[in-house]
C-alpha cells in the first residue's frame, strides 16, 4: 500500500504571497485608520518599513500567532477583525483568480496520483480557506480532504496530525516548508520532506529527510522514501 502524503499547502503548492502580501498591506491601512488613539503610534511604528521578506515568515503560522508576532499590543476585539480583515481580503483575490500555485504542482499531483498515493492538506489556516481553495482548484482531483487548525481550536500541527493518523493509519509523509511541518513529522515518527522554494529558511527545515528546492522534484524523492 501507497504512504499517505500530508501537504502543507501555503508555501509548499500554494505561491502564497500573490494574495496574502496585498491583504495584509490593506488591512495595514485600515488599522491606521480604525485603531484607537493611543494604539496609533504603535500601529504606525510597526507597519513602517513592514518588508516582503517578513510578511512571508508569517506564512505557515496560525492567524492567532501571527498578530500576536506583528501586534501584541493591540486590543483583543481589533486584533480579531483585523485577522478576519485580511481572511476577507484574501478571499476575494482567490475569488477573483488572483491566487497562484507554484508552477509544475498541477503535473506534480498529477503524477502522484496516478501513482496510487492518497493525499490530504494539514495547513495553520482556517477552514473557510480550504473550502475556497478547493473549490477555485478543483483539488478534489487530488485531495481526499483538509485539515484546518481552525477546527481544532488552532492547535499546533504536532496535535492535529495525531487525528490525521487516527483517520489514516499507515505510513504517512509530511510535505512542507515550515518547521512546524517537520515537528509534526517527527511527533509521530514519520518521514518528511522540507520544500527550501517556499517561505521557511534552510535552518529550519535542516531536520527534514529529505529537501527539494522545486515541487517538480517530488515524486523522485519519494520513490526513495
Amino acid at each position: 500500500m501507497s504512504a499517505t502524503l500530508v501537504f502543507d499547502y501555503d508555501g509548499t503548492i500554494n505561491n502564497t504571497m500573490a494574495v496574502y502580501e496585498p491583504a495584509i498591506r490593506e488591512t495595514c491601512g485600515w488599522l491606521l485608520e480604525n485603531c484607537h488613539s493611543e494604539e496609533h503610534s504603535r500601529v504606525s511604528a510597526a507597519v513602517k518599513d513592514l518588508s516582503s521578506e517578513r510578511i512571508s515568515r508569517w506564512l505557515g503560522m496560525n492567524a492567532k500567532d501571527m498578530w500576536m508576532d506583528f501586534m501584541p499590543f493591540l486590543d483583543e476585539d481589533i486584533r480579531d477583525q483585523a485577522s478576519a480583515r485580511v481572511g476577507d481580503h484574501m478571499k476575494k483575490l482567490v475569488l477573483d483568480h488572483r491566487a497562484h500555485w507554484y508552477k509544475g504542482a498541477e503535473q506534480t499531483l498529477d503524477m502522484l496520483h496516478k501513482e496510487g498515493y492518497s493525499m490530504l492538506i494539514l495547513s495553520n489556516s482556517k477552514r473557510i480557506d480550504g473550502e475556497i481553495h478547493f473549490r477555485e482548484f478543483q483539488m478534489d482531483r487530488w485531495f481526499d480532504t483538509w485539515y484546518d487548525c481552525e477546527s481544532f481550536d488552532w492547535a499546533p500541527k504536532t496535535d492535529i496530525i495525531k487525528e490525521v493518523a487516527k483517520d489514516y493509519p499507515g505510513q504517512l509523509i509530511v510535505i512542507g516548508d515550515r518547521k512546524s511541518d517537520i515537528d509534526a513529522a517527527r511527533s509521530i515518527g514519520m518521514k518528511s520532506v522540507g520544500c527550501l522554494y517556499g517561505y521557511g529558511t534552510p535552518e529550519e527545515l535542516s531536520a527534514s529527510d529529505y529537501q527539494i528546492a522545486d515541487i517538480k522534484e517530488l515524486p523522485d524523492i519519494l520513490g526513495r522514501l
